[in-house]
C-alpha cells in the first residue's frame, strides 16, 4: 500500500497492489466484470495485469 499527495485534488490518494490467484477453471472476463463493478460503487481504478 502507499499514500501519496493528490495534486489535482488536494487531498492524498491511497494506492494498494493486489496479486490474485484464481483457479484456471475460473472465468477471467465475468471475475473483471463483477471486479470492476465493485470498482465503481467504490468509486476506485482498477487495472487488470495478465
Amino acid at each position: 500500500t502507499l499514500v501519496e499527495s493528490a495534486s489535482m485534488a488536494g487531498g492524498e490518494l491511497f494506492k494498494a497492489k493486489a496479486h490474485l490467484v484464481v483457479p484456471s477453471s475460473a472465468n477471467i472476463d465475468l471475475l473483471e466484470s463483477e471486479l470492476e463493478e465493485l470498482a465503481n460503487e467504490l468509486m476506485v481504478d482498477i487495472v487488470f495485469r495478465k
